[in-house]
């Protein structure tokens, strides 16, 4: 199972269940329009 999300908000909840359960993998992407409302976001954390 694949779950995707957009927003660094969602990627704490989707990194918590990809953690817990081995068959669910997740996804995280900003679409080039939103890049300047997540400038924050460090690549370091999302490889965490």
């Amino acid at each position: 199972m694949l779950t995707i999300c957009t927003t660094l908000e969602s990627f704490k909840k989707i990194k918590l269940i990809i953690n817990q359960y081995k068959n669910i993998f997740g996804t995280f992407g900003i679409h080039p329009h939103e890049t300047k409302n997540n400038i924050k976001i460090d690549y370091k954390y999302i490889l965490n």
